[in-house]
């Protein structure tokens, strides 16, 4: 993952999306073929491709975790976000967890 480095940065999971976000060489070179060479075999390519973007968006997920997990405000946020939709929870208790992510508790 972080080529041997176990230490897992905000910097680095950014970076990692950067690069699921560029245009990959696969689908280019799949769109050539299917308008090239292969149009007979266009729909096999085009699940091939679907089933690569199908997998970027599972490691985006991921990422989308490991960056809220790395950042307290982001990693707040989600807190937040879960327990205003959740019924039952008192506000109080909500600014109580808030606070102890944010390390604001006794502040």
């Amino acid at each position: 993952m972080a080529e041997n480095n176990p230490t897992m940065t905000v910097e680095y999971v950014l970076s990692q999306i950067e690069k699921l976000s560029a245009e990959p060489a696969y689908v280019r070179e799949a769109i050539e073929k299917i308008d090239n060479s292969a149009p007979d075999k266009a729909p096999s390519i085009a699940a091939v491709v679907e089933a690569r973007e199908t997998t970027n968006r599972a490691v985006l997920d991921f990422y989308r975790q490991l960056y809220s997990d790395l950042n307290p405000q982001a990693h707040a946020m989600t807190v937040l976000e879960k327990a205003v939709s959740t019924s039952g929870i008192p506000m109080g208790e909500v600014t109580n967890m808030l606070n102890r992510l944010l390390g604001l508790e006794g502040k």
